[in-house]
């Protein structure tokens, strides 16, 4: 009601609302609020959490989405958790199965394909090349630091650093690139989103980079390059052989 109700007041208003997307346990929170359950499935909760990226209006679509598909259904109240007035969800007699070949929504993936086709020309262009890099334990590619991307991005287009920057910064705005700290212990840290977001040195050292927080919009940024491109980018990020510079 309270989500409602502030996007209610920004339409009559008319003001542009930019809110950052809900952290995993909000997700899952409004996720079962939309339900109307106290608790989910395991693989429902990161399939939404995926899907939604946290934004409460594609939470309550993907909602919509499995109950439609029978995906899910809920307990009786006698098995409802300990302490809780609400029932559970739970997978129908073939609802893995089911979510195992679930599309997008396609009002969802609508939405992502807007947002891609709005940026301007330096927007999506960044966009298409962050769409590359993988972070996977035994990839290969360096990692997306801003001399890195700078490289990458000039392999397509000629773009001087300070203005590569205020790509980045804009598009961080927007809420679609994140900061990530360096790996300590293996381990990655977000540490600026888009409510914090602002041009500093501090927040470009090389020790840091960027990436696509929205898995769906990386899908379909990769999807839209151009062969030629997509090959001027993987070669500017391919391992360097022993003697090159």
């Amino acid at each position: 009601k309270e989500y409602a109700k502030v996007i209610a007041d920004a339409e009559h208003c008319g003001g542009l609302l930019q809110l950052d997307p809900l952290d995993n346990e909000d997700r899952e929170k409004y996720l079962c609020l939309s339900l109307k359950v106290c608790k989910v499935p395991l693989a429902v909760s990161r399939w939404v959490s995926n899907v939604a990226n946290g934004n409460p209006q594609y939470i309550e679509i993907c909602a919509q989405k499995l109950e439609e598909d029978e995906i899910i259904s809920t307990t009786s109240r006698e098995e409802a958790v300990l302490g809780s007035q609400l029932p559970q969800a739970q997978f129908t007699s073939n609802g893995k199965v089911l979510l195992d070949n679930i599309a997008v929504p396609p009002k969802i993936m609508g939405f992502v394909k807007t947002t891609l086709g709005s940026l301007g020309p330096q927007d999506k262009l960044l966009v298409q090349v962050l769409s590359l890099f993988k972070l996977e334990e035994d990839n290969r590619q360096p990692l997306p630091t801003l001399p890195v991307v700078h490289r990458a991005y000039s392999a397509i287009a000629e773009i001087e650093e300070k203005e590569l920057l205020s790509v980045i910064n804009r598009l961080g705005l927007y809420g679609l690139i994140e900061i990530i700290s360096g790996k300590e212990n293996n381990e990655a840290h977000l540490i600026s989103t888009r409510s914090s977001f602002k041009e500093s040195d501090d927040v470009h050292r090389s020790s840091f980079y960027y990436l696509l927080g929205y898995p769906l919009l990386r899908e379909q940024a990769e999807e839209q390059l151009l062969a030629n491109q997509r090959n001027a980018i993987l070669e500017t990020l391919a391992p360097k052989k022993e003697g090159e510079v």
